[in-house]
């Protein structure tokens, strides 16, 4: 695909800037590597504590410079990048799912402690908004002897989509199997966990729920949602409860690795998000 001038300026820019970046790094490691030089012939005994200390040295100069770098790409590229997609799309670096709103929903049989997200891409239409955050999912599990465990329960995208009408109970698009694939740690999600009832096939492979075991769920709604499954090609279940819709679609990342020794131009993440993003605006699109 082509890109904008906007966009492929501003990785230009971003490129100029990790090359020196890197050539700090480079002119450190230098450094680093002619003090070691001359310990190991003027005092001899005393290299290896000195190169023990020199390789921390290195390591921590990466990682400061590294965050330095990835800070700039995450605040410069994604507001642009998206907003040189579609702009209908805007990225709220401090916008986050609600805790309390997941664990409402009764999806997960683990109480979820921790979300970590890094903002939401959102985009408003037609009196709908959705949201595209790319989380982690946390329980916590606190032993005596050893203290808290940290277990990944969910590790993708949530889109969260806000209507204008509500519905009249909670819904779920699911697998037609009793329970769906394993994630990781064993945790199995269930409709019987969340007081739903089987209502109908409404694909090959998928089934609506329901809390009273009947439907007035919008077939338009269920037709974008199973859309949405097919065009990204990877799974997904859906909730709706209130004036909100949930899709969880599991396994998918924000598409791109931010290193120092990774050009952003040998990446295809402007292409993923451009898929992603058409996908999210067609859940609220007429």
């Amino acid at each position: 695909m082509e890109y904008s001038t906007e966009i492929l300026s501003l990785i230009q820019s971003l490129e100029l800037q990790r090359i020196a970046i890197l050539e700090n790094f480079a002119m450190i490691a230098i450094v680093i590597f002619l003090i070691n030089f001359l310990f190991f012939f003027k005092f001899n005994s005393n290299f290896l504590p000195v190169l023990g200390l020199s390789f921390f040295a290195l390591i921590g100069s990466y990682f400061f410079l590294n965050t330095k770098y990835k800070t700039a790409v995450e605040s410069d590229l994604l507001p642009k990048l998206v907003k040189g997609i579609d702009s209908d799309f805007n990225y709220l670096g401090n916008e986050h799912i609600n805790l309390a709103d997941i664990n409402s929903l009764k999806y997960f049989s683990h109480e979820i402690e921790n979300i970590m997200s890094d903002g939401t891409i959102k985009v408003e239409k037609n009196s709908k908004s959705a949201g595209l955050s790319f989380v982690t999912l946390e329980s916590v599990n606190i032993d005596t002897e050893e203290g808290e465990h940290e277990t990944d329960r969910f590790d993708g995208a949530v889109v969260v989509l806000n209507l204008p009408s509500s519905f009249d109970q909670k819904y779920l698009l699911s697998t037609k199997k009793s329970k769906t694939p394993q994630f990781e740690a064993g945790d199995y999600l269930n409709p019987k966990k969340m007081g739903l009832k089987a209502v109908n096939a409404v694909s090959e492979d998928f089934m609506l729920y329901s809390e009273s075991g009947a439907s007035s769920l919008d077939a338009d709604i269920i037709k974008k949602v199973l859309a949405f499954r097919e065009n990204l090609k990877t799974d997904n279940w859906a909730i709706f409860t209130g004036n909100r819709g949930y899709i969880f679609v599991d396994g998918i990342k924000g598409s791109f690795d931010i290193s120092l020794f990774k050009n952003l131009k040998d990446q295809y993440f402007i292409a993923n998000y451009t898929h992603l993003l058409k996908r999210v605006k067609g859940l609220i699109e007429e």
